[in-house]
């Protein structure tokens, strides 16, 4: 599933990540673009979580990722992947990290930091995941702004509980 380019969420979005990444550093407008479509990609469960298994089911520990590398993913695929689960989660959920991947932030930027890296080196747009991966704590800062934006929506709260494993059927997060 995919959300329109003029959709209210996504204009949403780009004005939170817009107000909040230059708070952090941030004001690459790639960056900022990537981080936007990040957002509005993962207002889906399944986009998140994207790398699968044989029988279909998400994979959500990153070890069990890197395994599918070249099991009907390329590395580019995982590595992003991976990237973008660090990135959302240790932004907007960091207090979810410990009981999903029994990782702190600490462990969880680092691992983010490196799969953008060789991403960089798997991707088509090279610079834009060496930024990434060179300024992810700037982007975790960003994103964390931009949770003290929309932590009182009650979509926040359902993100979470969703994140979190309390209720995996939904498919929208907000």
């Amino acid at each position: 599933m995919e959300i329109l380019e003029r959709h209210p969420l996504r204009d949403l979005f780009q004005n939170l990540v817009e107000k909040n990444l230059p708070k952090a550093g941030i004001s690459d407008k790639g960056i900022i673009k990537y981080i936007t479509d990040l957002l509005v990609k993962c207002t889906f469960i399944d986009n998140l979580f994207r790398i699968r298994d044989s029988r279909g089911k998400r994979i959500y520990q990153v070890g069990e990722m890197l395994a599918y590398t070249g099991k009907g993913y390329s590395p580019k695929d995982v590595y992003m992947a991976i990237g973008d689960c660090s990135l959302f989660l240790s932004g907007l959920f960091p207090e979810s990290l410990k009981k999903l991947w029994s990782l702190g932030i600490e462990d969880v930027i680092k691992i983010g930091k490196a799969v953008y890296y060789k991403a960089s080196r798997e991707n088509e747009n090279p610079s834009l995941f060496i930024k990434l991966s060179k300024f992810f704590e700037n982007c975790v800062f960003g994103l964390n702004c931009v949770k003290n934006d929309i932590w009182y929506l009650s979509a926040y709260e359902e993100m979470r509980r969703i994140i979190e494993g309390k209720n995996y059927k939904a498919r929208l997060i907000f």
